[in-house]
C-alpha cells in the first residue's frame, strides 16, 4: 500500500533526525504534522506515541492533525490513540464538505498548538475516482486544500515541508496537481513580492485548474 510506504519513508526522514537532534543538538522545535492522505496514518503516530515522545521529542513538541477515511485501510486503532486531532471523512465525502471540515480543523489546530514547522502529507488519493481513498474530491478541491495548508503556515510565517504520497507513476492527474500547486504558490509569492518592492498592488490573473498564470 502506498500509505504504508509513506509511513516508513517518514520514519527514516523525520523520526530518526528528531531522535538524533534531541540527544546531540538539543532540538527545541515545535512541529505540526498535517496528514491529509485519505488513509489514517500509523507510522509517525507510533513513532511519536506517548512512550516514544519522551525520548524522541520531549515536552509535547509534536502535534498530529490527521484527516482520514475511517472506513478504509489500515484500521489501526492503537495508532489512532496517538493522533492529537482526529478528523474523520467518510466514504463519499464531497469537495465542499471536505474543505469545510479542513477549515474548521486548521482553526482548531492553530488554537491548540503553536508550531515552528509544518510537515504536510499531501496525499492525492482523496481524488474522486480513487479506488482506495473512496472520497469525491475534485482536482480544484485538492488545489484548494493544498493552498489552505500553505496559507496556514504562511500566515504564521513558519516553514512548511510538503511530502507527496500515494503517487502512482501512471496517475498523470496527481502529478499535474502537484506541479500546478507549486506554480500557483510561486505565482502568489511573486505577486506579493512585486507589491512589496514596488509599493503598489498588482492585479493578479484569475487562476483556474489547468491554466498556468502569466509571467509578470
Amino acid at each position: 500500500m502506498q500509505c504504508y510506504n509513506f509511513n516508513w519513508e517518514l520514519r527514516s526522514q523525520l523520526t530518526l533526525p528528531f531522535y538524533e537532534a534531541s540527544f546531540h543538538h538539543h532540538l527545541k522545535c515545535r512541529v505540526m504534522i498535517i496528514d491529509l492522505d485519505a488513509h489514517q496514518g500509523n507510522g509517525h503516530e507510533k513513532d511519536f506515541s506517548d512512550d516514544s515522545r519522551s525520548l524522541i521529542c520531549p515536552d509535547g513538541r509534536v502535534y498530529i492533525l490527521d484527516m482520514y477515511n475511517p472506513g478504509i485501510y489500515p484500521f489501526d486503532h492503537e495508532a489512532r490513540r496517538y493522533i492529537d486531532q482526529k478528523v474523520e471523512v467518510v466514504t463519499g465525502t464531497t469537495t465542499d464538505e471536505y474543505l469545510k471540515k479542513l477549515d474548521d480543523a486548521l482553526e482548531v489546530a492553530g488554537r491548540m498548538f503553536d508550531p515552528e514547522l509544518v510537515v504536510y502529507n499531501a496525499g492525492t488519493d482523496i481524488l474522486d475516482g480513487d479506488p482506495l481513498g473512496r472520497l469525491k474530491i475534485s482536482p480544484e478541491g485538492i488545489a484548494a486544500r493544498d493552498e489552505k495548508v500553505f496559507r496556514f503556515a504562511s500566515s504564521r510565517n513558519i516553514p512548511i515541508v510538503m511530502l507527496t504520497s500515494v503517487f502512482r507513476p501512471s496517475d498523470h492527474l496527481s502529478l499535474r496537481l502537484i506541479m500546478e500547486l507549486v506554480i500557483r504558490w510561486l505565482y502568489e509569492v511573486q505577486c506579493q513580492n512585486y507589491s512589496r518592492f514596488n509599493n503598489k498592488s498588482l492585479e493578479k490573473t484569475p487562476y483556474r485548474f489547468g491554466e498556468f498564470p502569466v509571467k509578470l
